[in-house]
């Protein structure tokens, strides 16, 4: 009675285990078929922001002609690469990438908790499992296999959600398929973060998961005779008490040796504490002050906005 009773246990876990293997592959290869129905941006827009929270909340597009930000928080280098390589693909018109190269972006940190966290992994590769290639979906089920299947389990909903649309015959806006967008943040604890920083143990070591998807973006953009700008939004004067002083010098060497790219860095740009969300992130008062200085730059540079 026992052995009947484990067998159908069993059958019945291959069944279900099947079943949604079966759903997962089907909606995967249906969202890729029909994603050049909202992969496409406006016809106008030359210029894509593009990378985590630091681009997401800092760059108000709506102040930036022609521009469209598709930033989106905590996302790697790994799941902008895969997002630029699309967006390429279907919009010849881009011409300028410019995309967030912080301090942060190429510590070890950023690979294990954005990259392999059950929390992050969960949240991007639900959104943008479909796009990438098999040794990324192999090395995320590597550094964390349930966190990983669960992320399936929802990327299967929000494929169906995604066909859906496009097949409903109305504009839809690419920052609409949960792609990434201007993050407006109304909101201020600085003070909350200096106090917490005190508390902590600033330690520096090289990602070379970020590195080397870094580099492929780099490459991807030359390819495509694209003008990548390395970005770095402002930050909080704070933050320098604690930089460590080997991440600033590996930063500057990977921009000058390895990646050759173009280099914005407004960190010094004057900003009021009051135009802060917290010591990393400006909030909407900031990012109107930013995009504006931003546009100004942007609009002096012919190279940057050519059409």
């Amino acid at each position: 009675m026992m052995k009947h009773f484990v067998f159908r246990i069993a059958l019945f876990s291959l069944f279900a285990l099947m079943l949604f293997t079966g759903i997962y592959l089907l909606s995967d290869q249906m969202i890729n078929l029909r994603k050049k129905h909202f992969f496409k941006v406006n016809k106008n827009v030359n210029i894509v922001f593009a990378g985590d929270s630091n681009i997401a909340c800092s760059v108000n597009d709506s102040l930036i002609p022609h521009s469209v930000n598709l930033a989106s928080n905590g996302e790697t280098y790994m799941y902008t690469y895969y997002k630029l390589k699309n967006l390429f693909e279907y919009n010849p018109q881009i011409k300028t990438v410019f995309l967030n190269y912080t301090y942060s972006n190429i510590d070890i940190a950023s690979e294990t908790y954005f990259l392999y966290s059950k929390e992050h992994l969960t949240d991007k590769n639900s959104s943008f499992n479909y796009l990438l290639g098999q040794n990324e979906k192999h090395l995320l089920f590597f550094h964390n296999p349930l966190g990983y299947i669960l992320s399936l389990q929802l990327a299967v909903q929000k494929n169906i959600t995604r066909i859906c649309k496009t097949f409903t015959g109305s504009n839809q806006d690419i920052r609409d398929y949960n792609f990434g967008r201007y993050y407006f943040l109304d909101r201020h604890k600085v003070d909350e973060d200096i106090y917490h920083c005190f508390f902590r143990e600033w330690t520096f070591t090289k990602s070379d998961i970020q590195l080397y998807y870094l580099k492929m973006i780099s490459d991807l953009c030359k390819e495509h005779s694209v003008l990548l700008v390395l970005l770095k939004p402002p930050a909080h004067p704070f933050n320098k008490y604690f930089l460590v002083q080997e991440m600033k010098r590996s930063w500057t060497i990977i921009q000058k040796e390895q990646l050759k790219d173009s280099l914005l860095d407004f960190t010094t740009l004057p900003i009021p504490d009051s135009c802060y969300s917290d010591l990393a992130h400006l909030n909407y008062k900031g990012a109107r002050i930013f995009s504006k200085q931003l546009n100004a730059v942007i609009e002096s540079n012919k190279r940057v906005v050519k059409p």
